[in-house]
């Protein structure tokens, strides 16, 4: 995915976006993260749903 540019070409030019990415967790390439604990924390919010991908209105 491309985390650099990711309002232009994920939410802009696909309409979606991550919604409920963890609080403290920077976003970026996950091979970025090196702490074990921090990938868990994301792993079990996507899991749970908690993290998903949302549509968004055209506009």
């Amino acid at each position: 995915m491309n985390y650099i540019h990711y309002d232009t070409d994920i939410v802009t030019r696909h309409h979606v976006r991550l919604d409920g990415w963890p609080m403290g967790l920077k976003f970026e390439n996950l091979s970025n993260i090196k702490n074990l604990q921090d990938l868990r924390r994301l792993r079990d919010a996507l899991k749970t749903t908690a993290c998903k991908w949302i549509k968004m209105n055209k506009k």
